[in-house]
């Protein structure tokens, strides 16, 4: 029964996915009558076959602590203390594992003027002392591209201010595993650093595009939409070297927040904000990245931030994706906007 179970049954229905601001119609069920007579008794072993496959255990979740040690130690990563980076950071994750991690890297590694950032983000149910918790495997490249601006600056221009003034610094990657459960709090619970070399970087992908790439063409189709009612996002990222860029734009942090409002992902509760974890897709292996952030910073003679977020691999029949995006110079209120990704029929 093991063996025959282990074959995956053929699908009877597709549930409607759910998505903050988009009307989704409900999958629908196909009927489907029986006859009696050889039909009937040819299709009986196969439902008491599905009978016996309901009623087999469950395969046993992995020990949280294993599948921590195996994300964070993989091949060149170091790992770090989880609590010598929020004591280093001066932040525990109680906005949620997204802007946490944009926080702790910020806060252990000095921002860069001119970068592009990336965090993905995935979900494992493990156990740990013998109850079920759901673990957020959290990475965070970002990617200095002022030494690629300055020789560019340098070949259409012949020449260009020093290196510090575009950016000293590593492509660097950080990784996070925080915990929950039932709904309750986040804590961090492992962590790692590596950096990346220019070769290694130029082979990352940020939204369908290099990572290092400066002259990218946009994915997307932009509709612009009202900002969040979120004021309480203004408090998140906005102290020290996570706050606000160079031009006075908000930071990764709180930029993500606000987009995470948009996408019914963070709320506010007793006037704090509060994680929602997102559905988690029915389709792809478990803890392969389905929500993505893409932070950019001041790639053009313009200074601005740019952060976009992404949810993929919805349970959706109309849509494989959604992307929410903030945009801000620095002058006046930010300019928010949406881009639904349509399944290709």
């Amino acid at each position: 029964m093991a063996a025959l179970c282990s074959v995956p049954p053929v699908a009877a229905g597709v549930r409607a996915g759910r998505l903050a601001a988009i009307s989704v119609r409900a999958g629908r069920f196909a009927a489907i009558g029986l006859r009696s007579g050889r039909l009937a008794a040819a299709v009986l072993p196969v439902l008491v076959l599905a009978l016996g496959c309901l009623a087999a255990p469950p395969a046993r979740a992995e020990e949280a602590a294993a599948v921590a040690a195996r994300f964070t130690a993989a091949a060149g990563w170091k790992a770090r203390e989880a609590a010598t980076v929020e004591k280093a950071a001066g932040a525990a994750p109680a906005a949620g594992p997204v802007t946490a991690a944009l926080i702790f890297t910020d806060a252990l590694d000095k921002p860069v003027p001119r970068m592009r950032e990336r965090l993905s983000y995935g979900v494992v149910t493990a156990t740990a002392a013998g109850a079920p918790v759901s673990l957020a495997l959290v990475e965070v490249g970002r990617f200095n591209l002022g030494p690629a601006i300055r020789r560019m600056t340098i070949a259409d221009y012949g020449d260009a201010a020093g290196p510090a003034e575009f950016g000293l610094g590593p492509h660097v990657g950080w990784r996070f595993v925080f915990q929950s459960a039932d709904g309750g709090p986040v804590k961090l619970i492992a962590a790692s650093r590596r950096t990346f070399s220019d070769a290694e970087a130029a082979r990352q992908r940020c939204d369908g595009t290099g990572c290092l790439q400066l002259d990218a063409d946009d994915p997307h189709d932009w509709q612009e939409i009202k900002a969040p009612a979120a004021p309480w996002a203004a408090a998140i990222g906005n102290k020290g070297a996570a706050g606000k860029g160079p031009g006075g734009q908000a930071g990764p942090a709180r930029a993500a927040a606000e987009l995470l409002a948009l996408a019914g992902l963070m709320r506010p509760a007793g006037g704090k904000p509060q994680w929602q974890a997102p559905e988690v897709p029915e389709a792809g292996r478990p803890g392969e990245p389905f929500l993505f952030v893409i932070a950019e910073r001041d790639l053009s003679n313009e200074s601005y931030t740019d952060v976009r977020l992404g949810l993929t691999r919805l349970n959706d029949d109309a849509l494989s994706a959604m992307w929410w995006r903030r945009l801000d110079f620095g002058e006046g209120p930010a300019t928010f906007y949406q881009a639904p990704v349509r399944r290709s029929r």
